[in-house]
């Protein structure tokens, strides 16, 4: 189950991204969310996060980054792009482009997470961000199976990808975003659509069409991971859809065990259908009890002053109902 006094911690931290210094980005083709449109995936029910360091051949740009107030891996999305951030331990650009390493996260779109069946890839050697599809195992069970090639779509990596500011210094250095845009409409015939239930593995690499560097969830030293062992938990690719309109995201619903298909089927965080509300929980303290009422109230404040100001979120969003079917190929395998 989520902590709720870190979600909070993690959403307030999004409403004062304004302050944030803005990052260094390799071109401006692409316009990426503000701070407080990123959400954290997660890992047993706490933020996804990654200790410094922790793989001896991945570091520096290549060290995946991140604790509970700090999340190492994020998403946003609009109607057009799905939005994929890495925190990384140090700035993967060098002059105007990316180092000649990889970056990115595979996606379990199947149920399965033995196997993972896309993987978007920021390439520093190509200068390209790409989207693979995988359809043929390798190896089992294992985040390091390569991708089938050629990718299904390339970008410029100067049209798809960004370096940003971060708040957090791991290591004693400033840290860095690594953000990647894809577009819907490519990922929706690789079975990708805002209400697809996901799992993402998270990572640096040195490979083109794949991932084998820093993982996050997962300690180096440990032994190889599995795919099984390090997937996220659950949850679907938009962060902000609400497919049944109740007020509750399909993200916290699928979190809290109710049904994001039913309006009537809500979490039991003690907030009423479209009520204001904390996403993770209902609320919380120092010691870990119900959010004091003055408090809560301060906190809505805010927000309301937020939004009035042109700093809180942009009204007008279009809520998505479509659903996208996959006609995917059955999995081969090239084992013998």
């Amino acid at each position: 189950m989520r902590t709720p006094c870190l979600v909070a911690l993690v959403s307030a931290a999004g409403v004062l991204g304004a302050a944030w210094a803005p990052g260094e980005r390799l071109a401006a083709a692409q316009s990426f969310p503000p701070e407080r449109s990123w959400h954290p995936f997660y890992c047993g029910g706490d933020v996804m996060t990654d200790a410094t360091g922790d793989e001896p051949d991945a570091v520096d740009e290549r060290d995946v980054v991140g604790d509970v107030r700090d999340p190492a891996g994020l998403r946003a999305a609009d109607d057009v792009f799905l939005y994929l951030r890495l925190r990384l331990d140090r700035d993967p650009v060098t002059g105007a482009a990316l180092t000649p390493f990889t970056w990115g996260m595979e996606f379990d779109v199947d149920l399965d997470p033995t196997t993972y069946e896309v993987l978007v890839l920021a390439d520093g050697v190509a200068g390209e961000v790409n989207l693979f599809e995988n359809t043929v195992i390798d190896i089992d069970d294992d985040p390091t199976d390569p991708a089938d090639e050629p990718p299904v779509a390339t970008y410029a990596v100067e049209d798809a990808s960004q370096s940003s500011a971060t708040d957090s210094d791991f290591g004693g250095d400033d840290d860095r975003f690594l953000d990647i845009a894809v577009p819907w409409d490519d990922l929706a015939p690789l079975g990708i659509a805002p209400e697809t239930s996901i799992a993402v593995w998270a990572a640096s690499s040195s490979s083109q069409n794949s991932l084998d560097g820093d993982f996050a969830c997962e300690g180096g030293g440990s032994g190889a991971p599995s795919l099984d062992g390090i997937a996220s938990d659950r949850t679907v690719a938009d962060p902000d859809l609400d497919s049944d309109g109740d007020g509750f995201s399909d993200a916290d619903e699928i979190a809290e065990g109710s049904d994001p298909a039913d309006p009537d089927d809500v979490p039991d965080d003690g907030a009423g259908p479209g009520e204001p509300r904390l996403e993770g929980g209902g609320g919380c303290s120092a010691g870990g009890g119900a959010a004091d009422g003055s408090a809560a109230l301060a906190l809505l404040a805010f927000l309301a002053l937020a939004l009035a100001t042109g700093r809180g979120r942009a009204a007008g969003r279009r809520p998505r109902c479509s659903r996208t079917t996959s006609s995917r190929p059955p999995r081969r395998s090239r084992r013998s």
